[in-house]
């Protein structure tokens, strides 16, 4: 993984099950056994060359092993984008706790000027944007 966030300007916070591995036959398979989903990385390249400022931070359940981190930074590697540049932190079992998971992560690696989370479940911040907003 590469250094904190201090000084990024972009950040994508991603989920890969049911964002980059969409398919029955690439979801919940062990990393190194598995292949993205073409249309979801053509689509995460784009936004690479569109925003060459614009860093990955796993916000994935495939944060909680390393096997898995190394398994997307190989996966990254193989279709030409940068590694990850980091995790969010663990702050619950449940996925609702995302969206503050993410704002934890701003808060603690310097922020960023921008940043978009992209997840197949609801994200849900109360903090920052209001108790209960939504984040879309």
């Amino acid at each position: 993984m590469a250094e904190k966030g201090e000084g990024v300007e972009c950040i994508l916070f991603c989920d890969i099950d049911g964002v980059l591995c969409c398919s029955p036959q690439s979801m919940y398979q062990l990393p190194g056994r598995r292949a993205w989903d073409s249309g979801p990385v053509e689509a995460l390249q784009y936004l690479f060359r569109e925003v060459p400022s614009l860093r990955m931070v796993l916000s994935s359940s495939w944060r909680a092993k390393r096997a898995n981190r190394e398994g997307v930074d190989r996966l990254l590697a193989e279709h030409d984008l940068p590694p990850l540049l980091g995790v969010t932190p663990r702050l619950s079992e449940e996925h609702a706790a995302r969206g503050s998971e993410i704002l934890h992560w701003l808060d603690s690696n310097g922020g960023a000027r921008a940043f978009v989370a992209i997840d197949d479940g609801e994200l849900i911040v109360s903090s920052c944007f209001g108790k209960g907003t939504e984040a879309h």
